[in-house]
């Protein structure tokens, strides 16, 4: 590695950067287990060169090697490629949002060594963290946004469906009357919408909470009526057994 990088002095390095067994390809070296951070050694990493993406961009896998050492990656494979997807030899493909885990090899010039990261696929769009379910009457609320993979947060054009219920002054949403109302950020084209419920109001529940309770309704109810069944079948073979 000192004689590749002439940057890098022989006294400051207590031991080889990469064992030679492994450049030369020996057999008995030991592989180096892949981490989640993508380190080989002190000075070899390989990462993706954007390890958050946007859903429909593409980002390349790169190696980080002292020197001029020449290297190839090759059996690029994906844990979820609906999420990210192998497109092409060193290419990586955000197809929707959530995080996958990208495995490889490194192919040196007498050797190579298996690799692992992860990308996280994302959509902008805007989100109001501190935004509560229920808000009470005169509570002051500060809106914040920010847009998702975005570091900084942003300052959207806030809204309000019912001014009677709840009003934005401020930059705060303020709670006025009983009632829900639906507050709605606009960041260039992207818009958001979230319902809040004030004073003694409450949220609709959901419909997949709705459609549970209703299952639910008719899982108990056959389950009383295959109790009566079973119940009055017994009673009747006791009686008939019974009467012989």
């Amino acid at each position: 590695a000192a004689k590749r990088a002439p940057l890098v002095e022989e006294e400051e390095l207590e031991g080889p950067a990469i064992e030679s067994g492994e450049l030369e390809g020996d057999e008995d070296a030991p592989d180096l287990p892949a981490t989640a951070a993508s380190e080989l050694s002190p000075l070899v990493t390989v990462a993706p060169e954007e390890a958050s993406l946007k859903v429909g961009e593409r980002t390349r896998i790169v190696a980080s090697l002292p020197g001029c050492v020449g290297y190839n990656v090759t059996d690029l494979r994906s844990s979820n490629s609906d999420i990210v997807k192998v497109d092409g030899d060193v290419q990586l493909l955000a197809v929707k949002p959530g995080t996958a885990t990208i495995t490889g090899k490194l192919l040196l010039e007498k050797g190579e060594k298996a690799f692992m990261t992860q990308i996280t696929a994302y959509e902008p769009k805007l989100e109001a963290p501190n935004l509560p379910a229920h808000l009470g009457i005169d509570e002051a609320l500060k809106l914040e946004a920010y847009v998702v993979g975005e570091a900084d947060g942003v300052t959207p054009e806030w809204s309000v469906s019912d001014e009677k219920i709840a009003v934005i002054e401020d930059g705060k949403l303020i709670g006025k009357a009983d009632g829900v109302v639906t507050v709605t950020a606009v960041h260039g084209e992207m818009k958001s919408q979230w319902p809040v419920a004030v004073g003694t109001a409450e949220l609709p529940a959901a419909e997949d909470e709705e459609e549970n309770e209703d299952d639910d309704d008719g899982f108990g109810l056959l389950t009383i009526i295959g109790g009566v069944i079973i119940i009055g079948g017994a009673a009747f073979f006791f009686l008939r057994r019974k009467r012989k």
